[in-house]
Formats: C-alpha cells, sequence, structure tokens
C-alpha cells in the first residue's frame, strides 16, 4: 500500500471523495461503499455535501475505530470482555503502582500520576506492541511507563478490551477471511502514524478495493 500526501482546500478534497465514491459504485449507485473518516464531524460534513452533490447512497461514513468496533466488538463481547473506562483505567494503575511504585513511589498516589499514566497507556496501546518495546528501551523513566503500561493490559485483558484490542482483533479478522462488506473502502482526509490504525488500513487494503 502506497500512501501519498498533498495539501489541497477543503472544496477541493471533497469533490475528490465524490468522484472516488462513484468511481467505486461504478453504473450501481446503491453499491455499497465505506468512507473512513477521521472524525465524526468530518463525516457529518462529508455526508452533507455528498447529499447537495449528486446524492449519496449505501455510503457509510465511519471512524476506523468505530469500524473495529462493528467487527471485533461482538467477538470480544462472547469472550465474556467489556468496554473499559476511563475509571477502570485509573483503578487498575493505581493497583499496580500500589504494589510496585518503582520510581514513582514519592508521587504514585497524586491524581496527575494516574492521568499521566493513563494517557500515555492510551497512546501505546492504539500504537501498538513496537512503541510500548520503543518506550521500554528509552531509559529509566521510559521503561518504567512501558513496565505500568504493560502491567495494566495485564490486569486488564481477561474482562476488560480497549480500542488497541479492537483493532488488533479487526486486523486478526481481515488476515483470516472472516469479515464481509468491505468490498470497496474509501480513505477521506487520511493522517494515519505508524501503529495499529496504519496495520489497520494495510489490512483492509490487502482484502478489498481500497482508495
Amino acid at each position: 500500500m502506497t500512501i501519498r500526501t498533498q495539501l489541497v482546500r477543503p472544496g477541493d478534497a471533497l469533490e475528490a471523495l465524490g468522484h472516488t465514491v462513484r468511481s467505486a459504485k461504478g453504473a450501481a449507485p446503491l453499491t455499497p461503499v465505506t468512507v473512513l473518516v477521521p472524525t465524526n464531524a468530518t463525516g457529518v460534513m462529508a455526508r452533507r455535501w455528498l447529499g447537495h452533490n449528486g446524492g449519496v447512497a449505501a455510503v457509510d461514513m465511519v471512524t476506523p475505530y468505530r469500524l473495529a468496533e462493528l467487527i471485533a466488538g461482538p467477538v470480544l463481547h462472547e469472550q465474556g470482555r467489556n468496554p473499559v473506562s476511563t475509571p477502570i483505567i485509573d483503578i487498575t494503575i493505581r493497583g499496580v503502582l500500589g504494589d510496585d511504585p518503582g520510581s514513582f513511589a514519592e508521587v504514585a498516589g497524586h491524581p496527575s500520576t494516574i492521568t499521566a499514566l493513563r494517557d500515555l497507556h492510551r497512546e501505546l496501546r492504539q500504537a501498538g506492541p513496537v512503541a510500548l518495546q520503543a518506550m521500554a528501551a528509552a531509559g529509566d523513566r521510559g521503561r518504567e511507563a512501558a513496565r505500568v503500561s504493560t502491567a495494566t493490559t495485564a490486569r486488564l485483558t481477561a474482562a476488560w478490551y480497549d480500542e488497541g484490542d479492537l483493532v488488533q482483533a479487526t486486523i486478526e479478522q481481515l488476515r483470516a477471511g472472516s469479515v464481509s462488506g468491505l468490498e470497496r473502502v474509501v480513505v477521506f482526509l487520511p493522517h494515519p502514524t505508524p501503529g495499529l490504525e496504519l496495520d489497520l488500513l494495510a489490512a483492509i487494503g490487502a482484502v478489498s478495493d481500497l482508495h
């Protein structure tokens, strides 16, 4: 999969989206097309534009994480796991620090410590295992932060799932050929970074007509 970036005006981007969607549909206006958008607000804007410029039918506007939720959410739920919430992550991190505070001993009980470690944990989960390994190799502070994130994941995995779990499970299903309905996919205003989101786009591109 080759990714090219180019600065364009919003109107030009929407024109390109309309052209790409029409091309993907061909001569059959009711052909399903999935459009991946960076935010829900972008999806609303794009749908309204398409509606006022030739109409829109059988087009799903979803964010990558929403798509992952639709595909992998039921599978993870069948495993007895539920979506994790911010309070659950905070409680778990407090437990990890309570058992082994490490270099965070002097600030382990401070709310800002929990918040910072929670935000970092989420970033690492979405970035994937390579990012976690890089963090662990980035000196003592990085190693300690990676340790807390790893321990948090280990404690949550049995009963909870996060966005990282959703994307990874979706990638696995795509690679196994167990996903249908993604024959034509358009990525609108892509801004993927190295990590699970880029891996997800690569997995989709391997099994569908991806623009």
